[in-house]
This record gives structure tokens, C-alpha cells and sequence, in this order.
């Protein structure tokens, strides 16, 4: 049997078992080969047979995390409706990547070559290699969606009218504007997204942004699972909109989905930039925040944001966060790790936006990385890596 390192001692009992899950990212992933060697090689199990192995390796009950973050790190392999896991062939990634942040490419953008949320642009993505690629996604009338972002297709487009009362039909024969000028790239569909990222061998995960400026009806999410069943595990659909993701995880349990807070916790984006549409207030510990905990000042402000963690965490109980950047350092200046809490609670963590031209992003990405960051959500991966002098996961 296999025993967990020495750097788990203070978590390990007198049978060897983790009697504890450590905070810290390091610790984690030394813990998880442990328990992957727990589940012999070549055999299929159920999740509940899974968990009954887990189980004789740990005491603080929770096969459920352990499961989900063997199954997110590659240990595991399971069929789409979870009903099926086996151990990976693989053995998941070396360690060295695991403890790098990935670098992902922003509305399939890289260095500013190609329209964003376009076809070429994630073309040129994936022949340079990439491994997270993110594009933003709108439903359509006709249950299927858009690379677009915005609400209004003349934002975006040579169309007019609300995105989501265009069909796919009309949507292919329109043309994209990038930097005030109309260009040649058409609009693309999710399905033409799909087809081209399933045939990239490099591609470890494609994030779809999904733009939900109103609640989506069953059959539209119904629509998005099926639409992505191409792509198996490399898919994960993130949202502001907890309300969606909780009825989609009911429509696709194995779907992996990720949770941007931004709909209920921010900071003012700084100069120039156009504040929250969501929140219309800045609570007594200065964050945009409508939540009665931040009405007045009852606590320390590391108290507050424990407590707003807590709830989120609550709201969204997903394996992986989107958290604006300058929120996530705004919080270590107040003294709470959001970082590491969700770390604790098994969800990893990707930073947004942060890009290479700018001094001070470079210097909040590094402190980020310090903090053990998973992911870095950038416009420009190439440069990014090269500034930070890292290697990282393009």
C-alpha cells in the first residue's frame, strides 16, 4: 500500500490515513497519487465503489472531493453520465505543470492576430499549440449559440437586434466588426467551435463564456450539452449566472463547469473602465457588494470576506473560479486567501485579466502565482510566459 509523503505527516494517522485535507495547493497534490494508487489499474468501477476505496485511505469523509479533483488533474477517467470511472492510463500531468498556472487564451486571442471570439482566431490558437483556450458564447432563438459577447448584434456585427432573438440561419451570413471596422471573418456557431477544437490534439480544455443577460430555458441548456459532446472532459462552460450553472450541472451532472463571481462580489475595475452592471452598491468594507453582510462594518474585513466565501461557495459549489484579478489581491491586502479557501474546499482558481504590457499586472501576476493561482486568463499567452520568465502551460 502505497503511504502518503513525509510532508503529510501532521495529516496522517496512526493507520495512514489523511485524517485532515490540507489548505495548501503543494500538500494536495502530494496527497492525490496516494489516493489514485488506492483504485487498481484496468478496472471499471462505480462512484460509489470509487468512493469506498477513498475511503479506506481517509478519515474527513468527503470521497465526493476526492473523487472530483482525481477526475480534474487526469487521474480518473469516467464515461459522460458518471456512471463508469477508471484510473487513467496516464497517471495525470507531471508534476511540473501542475504547479505552474495555466496560461489561457482570452476570446481566443493571441497577441491581437485575429478578430476575438472568431474562428480564425481560435484556429490560430490551437496550431500554435494552445492547451486553454476560452470564447465567449450567446444563445440563440433556435437553441444554437454564438461566438459573441455583447447583447446587441451591432456591437459585434454588420447585423442589428438583440442576440437572442437571432437564429443560427441568420447569424452565419453576418460579418463581424473588430476595431471599428467590418472584416472579413463571418460570425461562427458553437458547433463550428466545437468541430475544430475536437480535432486539436493539443488542446487540454476549451472554456465557453456563456452569456446569460436573462435566464436560459431548459431546452437552451439542453441544447449546449449536446452541443459539446464532441469534446468529452476537454469542455468546461463557466457563467456569472449561478442560477444557470445549477440548472445546467441538472440537465449535464458530468459536465465541468467553472463560477464567475462577479454578479454578486467585485471591486470598482479602475479607471476608464466601465463599472458593475450588476451591483449598485459599495458596501462599509469597500467592495461592490448588495449582500446585507456588507451593509455595515461588524467584524474585520478578513471576517467579512470569510463569510462572503462562505455563502458564495454555497450559491456555486463548482471546481474551478473565475475571480477578477485585482478582487483577489484586494482580498489578500484585507488578509483573507481566497485563493487558498477555495483551494481548501477542492476548486482550483483562474485569475482575470492580466496582460504583459501593463507593469502592475505583471507584478499582480506574479504575487498571484505566489499564492498558487491555477490558472492566469490572458490576451496575450505567448508574451505573458515570456515576461514572467516561465515556462507555464500555453
Amino acid at each position: 500500500m502505497a503511504e502518503f509523503p513525509p510532508e503529510l505527516a501532521n495529516f496522517v494517522d496512526a493507520a495512514g490515513r489523511l485524517k485532515q485535507w490540507p489548505s495548501k495547493q503543494k500538500l494536495q497534490l502530494a496527497a492525490l497519487p496516494v489516493f489514485a494508487q488506492a483504485i487498481p489499474a484496468g478496472r471499471h468501477f462505480t462512484a460509489r465503489e470509487i468512493s469506498e476505496l477513498l475511503n479506506q485511505r481517509h478519515t474527513f469523509d468527503d470521497a465526493a472531493l476526492l473523487r472530483r479533483l482525481l477526475c480534474d488533474l487526469g487521474y480518473l477517467e469516467r464515461t459522460r453520465d458518471g456512471r463508469e470511472y477508471w484510473r487513467s492510463v496516464h497517471d495525470a500531468l507531471p508534476e511540473a505543470e501542475m504547479n505552474l498556472p495555466a496560461l489561457v487564451y482570452h476570446a481566443a486571442g493571441r497577441s491581437g492576430r485575429c478578430v476575438p471570439n472568431s474562428l480564425g482566431g481560435l484556429k490560430d490558437c490551437l496550431e500554435a499549440g494552445a492547451r486553454y483556450v476560452e470564447v465567449d458564447i450567446s444563445p440563440l432563438a433556435d437553441g444554437e449559440y454564438a461566438l459573441l459577447h455583447d447583447r446587441f448584434l451591432e456591437d459585434e456585427t454588420d447585423g442589428r437586434g438583440s442576440v437572442a432573438a437571432t437564429t443560427g440561419e441568420t447569424v452565419r451570413t453576418l460579418r463581424r466588426r473588430w476595431r471599428g471596422e467590418l472584416t472579413g471573418e463571418r460570425v461562427a456557431t458553437l458547433g463550428e467551435a466545437v468541430a475544430l477544437a475536437a480535432a486539436a490534439p493539443d488542446l487540454a480544455e476549451l472554456q465557453l463564456d456563456l452569456k446569460a443577460y436573462s435566464p436560459l430555458a431548459d431546452a437552451a441548456l439542453e441544447s449546449l450539452a449536446r452541443l459539446v459532446v464532441p469534446l468529452g472532459r476537454r469542455v468546461r462552460v463557466s457563467c456569472t449566472a449561478d442560477r444557470d450553472l445549477h440548472r445546467l450541472h441538472g440537465v449535464a451532472s458530468d459536465l465541468a463547469l467553472g463560477f464567475d463571481p462577479l454578479r454578486r462580489l467585485d471591486v470598482d475595475p479602475g479607471p476608464g473602465k466601465r463599472t458593475s452592471r450588476y451591483l449598485s452598491r459599495t458596501g462599509d468594507y469597500g467592495y461592490l457588494d448588495d449582500h446585507p453582510l456588507a451593509a455595515d462594518r461588524w467584524g474585520t474585513a478578513c471576517e467579512y470576506l470569510a463569510a462572503r466565501a462562505d455563502v458564495l461557495w454555497g450559491q456555486a459549489p463548482v471546481s474551478l473560479w473565475y475571480v477578477r484579478a485585482t478582487l483577489l489581491a484586494r482580498m489578500l491586502e484585507d488578509g483573507f486567501d481566497w485563493i487558498a479557501d477555495l483551494h481548501r474546499r477542492g476548486a482550483q482558481v483562474a485569475a482575470w485579466t492580466l496582460n504583459p504590457d501593463h507593469p502592475h499586472q505583471l507584478g499582480l501576476a506574479a504575487e498571484l502565482i505566489e499564492h498558487g493561482v491555477d490558472r492566469i486568463t490572458t490576451d496575450d499567452a505567448p508574451r505573458l510566459a515570456a515576461a514572467l520568465g516561465r515556462a507555464g502551460e500555453l
